[in-house]
């Protein structure tokens, strides 16, 4: 858990990040979502959680986590964001797909304010040791797009990195999060 931790405190400097008002998730509400959602969370994001837990980044990227409880828990407790995302708001999606079963392999952690979801493939295996899997966006049109290796890649490049990396390139990034309340 060093690494993970030693990782995380490298982003945090570039993030300006309210610690006092944070929601870390603890290890119960990790080992329930991983219970109810059928798979083991990817190392990255379970540190992520356990230092800071759900709420957005640059007002733009709204990211669950396990145990949120206030009144928002579809956009940001994982389990309640993931079923909103298989079962409610995408409702036909698997249709959109050109391949409709890569749908049930994916697992929505985050959306924006685009509308899109960004997810983890979890039959894309990206690293064994630590676990990590493959974040894909998928967008309304049903645009399945593959964009990070982890959950730390996606943080770093697409949320926060150099436009060239960043999912939106022309909004401005101020780098700031904020934890859900």
């Amino acid at each position: 858990m060093d690494h993970l931790s030693n990782s995380w405190n490298l982003i945090f400097p570039s993030l300006r990040l309210n610690i006092a008002r944070r929601n870390a998730v603890s290890l119960e509400d990790l080992a329930m979502a991983e219970s109810i959602l059928g798979t083991a969370l990817p190392i990255s994001y379970r540190s992520f959680c356990l230092s800071v837990g759900p709420g957005d980044i640059d007002d733009w990227f709204q990211i669950a986590a396990p145990g949120y409880r206030g009144q928002f828990s579809a956009r940001y407790n994982l389990v309640d964001h993931h079923h909103a995302f298989k079962f409610g708001k995408w409702g036909d999606a698997e249709d959109l797909l050109e391949d409709p079963s890569v749908f049930s392999s994916l697992i929505s952690f985050a959306s924006d304010e685009a509308t899109v979801d960004y997810c983890w493939a979890i039959n894309q295996l990206t690293e064994p040791s630590p676990m990590e899997y493959k974040v894909v966006s998928l967008d309304r049109g049903g645009l399945l797009v593959s964009i990070a290796d982890s959950f730390t890649d996606f943080i770093e490049k697409c949320c926060l990195g150099s436009t060239s990396n960043r999912l939106y390139p022309d909004r401005d990034v101020d780098k700031t999060f904020v934890p859900a309340h």
